[in-house]
């Protein structure tokens, strides 16, 4: 044990244990040289402040690398960083894109004035000082490690999350190439009095794991965070706040089995590379699971799980593909310790996110939806009652790209530059403003500023406007009142409702004519073209026999309006006729496309339908004229008998 610790101080600054034991090991902080070992707890927000002075800083002052630009997280960090007060993009590399401009590969970036981007072996880094990795799994840990020291970088790749080397290399399929980055066992130790406890010690290098939310104060430090996937932040964010060890404590919310976990996800995810399985003809209309029993996330999602509950933890994982482009939903299903209710576990995650920027629990009942948070770095989350007795169930949603990507690691990148997490209000701007105020309702109301209905703006690229003016109703409307109220006296007092009212009914006069004029000749003609088509395929003797189904089908609607609303005998319009008129129409209209038979017998039971119909309106019509000339014959009687 000596041994280690004296090996350990000469390499090392901070190690983590895990105990492979589903009890808790209430062990305290021990240093043993400059060998720390430490329980791995859920950083706690309200404990940590951040010094508003280091952000007091001119703009652009940081100068930023993305590595992979022309990928998807590389092209969202371009857009972030559009409206970052403090950060500037000076290199952007793409080995396949080299000497091209983003705005050839992302046309919604074209107003952004960026250098063109080159190979990754003919980028300077002199002008850098922090640096965005996205490049794919397994080509990240030789480029970091050839790197210059002085950077802070943010790697969006899996290949520094997983602390065990041995584990990266059984679920990814090859060696790790930077070791001396990565945090590596070092020894263990069996306690001889409970031989189940098993203590695993881990050198903490360099590498240090990103869900910003939970491991805060490791990543102000760190100088390489490893960014988390995107399944495992929507997994992790709403799990650990139940189980996490706090003052040696378990949480003891819920029971660390069974955890059974459905998560879905947008086609983004897989990358931009051309893979069959991602066409659109392969994933629209349709979902399909994937890395059954063996997505490269469960280790990911088992470390974190572990390190907040100090304890051996193991999920039962299953991913989904779903035909939209970015957006994740996970679906988790836990079972309550006991005596635990469904409202401790509410209460629970609101009093652990309630001063998060970013983390929001929707009031009870309100299911979260992918479509509220896209393009956003929210996770918005809920829980509800199974029912089945004793179980609960938790749904999660982000934007697999920005809170499960991008967004995320913009947010560590700014902790580690010593800036707030989200240092103005346009910088993780959404796509789609559809988020509303009353979906939350924290005591203090921080996150919401009075009178706000909606959350972000609508613009993808740059100059967002968080000015809540721009979209505030109420606004509108009082500048409405204040322009009627500027308005001279002949404006207020013209008759505007019956001039609108007069319009209105212009129109319709107008519409009426048309149809009364027009109805007619098109009848003729379409019955005529019907008809020749009929005697075309030499059907002619079939016409009758749909024609008189029309006529009395017509007939009976009509009787059946009458029945139903006797006022329309003495109403001025028939509108029951002009409804009839409408049905056959429509049923005339699409006879070019009937099938063979329906093209020979449904235009002609149209037809009868509409002479049927016609025939009635004239009868109306007639029978209105006669009525009318009643009172003036009797009128010019009385006329001359008074004359008399």
């Amino acid at each position: 044990m000596g041994s280690a610790a004296a090996f350990a101080s000469t390499f090392v600054d901070r190690a983590y244990f895990l105990k492979e034991d589903s009890r808790v090991l209430k062990t305290p902080k021990v240093k043993i040289g400059r060998l720390y070992v430490q329980n791995s707890v859920a950083s706690s927000p309200q404990s940590l402040q951040f010094a508003e002075t280091k952000a007091q800083k001119s703009q652009n002052t940081v100068r930023i690398g993305v590595l992979g630009a022309s990928g998807y997280t590389g092209s969202e960090i371009v857009r972030l960083l559009a409206n970052h007060p403090y950060f500037g993009i000076t290199l952007m590399t793409a080995d396949r894109k080299a000497g091209q401009s983003i705005a050839s590969v992302f046309p919604h970036l074209v107003t952004q004035n960026l250098p063109n981007m080159v190979a990754v072996k003919d980028a300077d880094f002199s002008n850098v000082d922090a640096v965005f990795c996205c490049l794919p799994h397994g080509t990240t840990q030789e480029i970091i490690k050839g790197l210059p020291r002085h950077l802070k970088i943010v790697d969006l790749s899996a290949d520094f999350r997983l602390r065990d080397i041995s584990e990266y290399e059984e679920w990814y399929g090859q060696p790790h190439r930077a070791p001396e980055l990565q945090v590596a066992p070092l020894f263990s130790v069996r306690d001889t009095a409970q031989a189940s406890v098993f203590i695993r010690i881990f050198i903490q290098k360099e590498a240090v794991y990103g869900l910003t939310e939970i491991l805060r104060e490791e990543i102000q430090k760190a100088r390489l965070v490893a960014n988390p996937g995107c399944y495992p932040t929507s997994i992790q964010i709403p799990i650990v706040p139940l189980i996490k060890v706090v003052s040696a404590a378990p949480a003891n919310l819920i029971k660390f089995t069974n955890i059974i976990i459905d998560a879905k996800s947008g086609v983004s995810g897989a990358g931009r590379g051309a893979k069959e399985a991602n066409l659109y003809p392969e994933i629209a209309e349709g979902i399909h699971s994937y890395g059954i029993t063996r997505h490269r996330h469960v280790p990911e999602i088992e470390q974190g799980l572990k390190d907040a509950a100090n304890a051996e933890i193991t999920v039962s994982f299953t991913p989904h593909l779903m035909p939209m482009s970015r957006g994740m939903q996970s679906t988790i299903y836990v079972e309550m310790a006991s005596g635990v209710t469904i409202e401790d576990l509410y209460q629970q995650l609101r009093n652990s996110y309630a001063d998060e920027e970013f983390v929001y629990v929707l009031e009870k009942g309100i299911a979260p939806h992918t479509r509220n948070v896209r393009g956003s770095n929210y996770c918005f989350m809920n829980v509800f009652q199974d029912r089945i007795p004793g179980r609960a169930i938790i749904i999660s949603v982000i934007d697999n790209l920005v809170k499960g990507a991008s967004g995320q690691a913009l947010q560590n990148l700014n902790l580690m530059m010593g800036f707030p997490e989200k240092p103005n209000a346009s910088l993780f701007s959404a796509t789609n403003p559809v988020i509303h105020k009353q979906h939350f309702s924290y005591p203090n109301g921080k996150h919401w500023s009075k009178g706000r209905n909606v959350l972000c703006a609508v613009n993808m690229t740059a100059n967002q406007s968080d000015d809540s003016r721009k979209i505030n109703l109420d606004h509108v409307l009082d500048r409405a009142r204040e322009l009627w109220d500027s308005c001279p006296p002949p404006v207020k007092i013209f008759p505007w409702n019956q001039a609108l009212e007069n319009f209105v009914q212009l129109i319709i006069d107008l519409i009426l004519a048309v149809v009364k004029y027009l109805c007619v000749p098109l009848f003729g003609v379409t019955s005529l073209s019907e008809m020749s088509y009929c005697a075309h395929e030499r059907k002619m003797l079939f016409i009758p026999f749909p024609f008189i189904i029309g006529i009395a089908l017509a007939g009976a609607l009509h009787n059946t309006a009458l029945e139903v609303s006797p006022f329309l005998k003495d109403v001025e319009v028939p509108w029951h006729l002009i409804a009839i008129a409408i049905f056959f129409t429509l049923l005339k209209l699409p006879g070019p496309y009937y099938p063979y038979w329906g093209r020979v017998l449904v235009p002609h039971l149209a037809n009868g339908g509409l002479i049927r119909t016609l025939w009635i309106a004239f009868k109306r019509y007639r029978k209105g004229q006669k009525l009318s000339l009643v009172p003036k014959k009797q009128s010019a009687v009385n006329g001359s008998n008074h004359l008399e």
